[in-house]
């Protein structure tokens, strides 16, 4: 259902193409580099960081991030993907702060909420066009986070989270596609629709990586398990 009310929120967020504010921009080759760019800015500072503050952490932590180190390469080539070929889809404004707790169970249906997007952009940058698979993205981290966490807090084997994260997960993002398939902003292809999903995944995970790094240190083996775990196995 999740996956279901997700794409129709961004059908909803498109259906309005007399309004300029929601009227689809292009997915245009130089925004696909633009895109790859700002990946490679980002795979560079969070590797830099990992380094710098390897010292500082617990031997089971710092080993997990260490081994992140040599998924540098791996990350950029995964990045310049996006540069291969034109992608035929569209951009349209998203939610642009999807996550589990923006998401209210009526006791039959769902209610999205939030809609005043992440206080760490400006309201110029919140009302920029971007993929919905962003929001795809966010939500998939969301439910890798939780899963994680519950782990974490009871201590308890997360292979088992992991197990249930990869299914949940697939249930959502195969949902969602069923729903927003034929729509101008997915891609017509299924592998188009696949490598963005990843890309905006690793992007999510990397920046909650440096986020952990400076606030929560002891949750940074989270965001570097979804790397590893999207790279070793499919989720959608």
């Amino acid at each position: 259902m999740m996956g279901q009310r997700t794409a129709e929120m961004h059908k909803a967020l498109a259906s309005d193409q007399d309004n300029k504010d929601f009227k689809y921009e292009d997915f245009s080759l130089h925004y696909q580099k633009s895109i790859y760019s700002g990946l490679q800015t980002l795979v560079r500072t969070t590797m830099k960081t990992i380094e710098r503050t390897l010292a500082d952490f617990p031997k089971d932590h710092a080993n997990e991030l260490e081994e992140l180190l040599s998924y540098e390469t791996r990350l950029t080539e995964s990045f310049a993907r996006i540069n291969e070929k034109k992608l035929d889809c569209m951009k349209i404004r998203i939610h642009g702060h999807y996550h589990l707790s923006r998401i209210l169970f009526t006791g039959h249906d769902l209610m999205i909420t939030g809609f005043d997007g992440d206080l760490a952009y400006s309201y110029h940058e919140k009302k920029v066009k971007r993929s919905p698979i962003r929001d795809v993205s966010t939500m998939v981290y969301s439910l890798h986070r939780n899963s994680q966490t519950t782990a974490i807090n009871n201590q308890l084997d997360p292979k088992w989270a992991t197990r249930w994260f990869h299914y949940v997960a697939g249930f959502f993002i195969n949902s969602y596609y069923d729903f927003a398939y034929g729509e101008p902003f997915i891609p017509k292809g299924k592998n188009d629709f696949n490598m963005l999903l990843e890309i905006f995944m690793f992007e999510r995970a990397l920046i909650e990586l440096n986020k952990d790094i400076e606030r929560k240190p002891d949750y940074t083996i989270i965001p570097s398990r979804l790397i590893k775990f999207i790279f070793d196995r499919k989720i959608s």
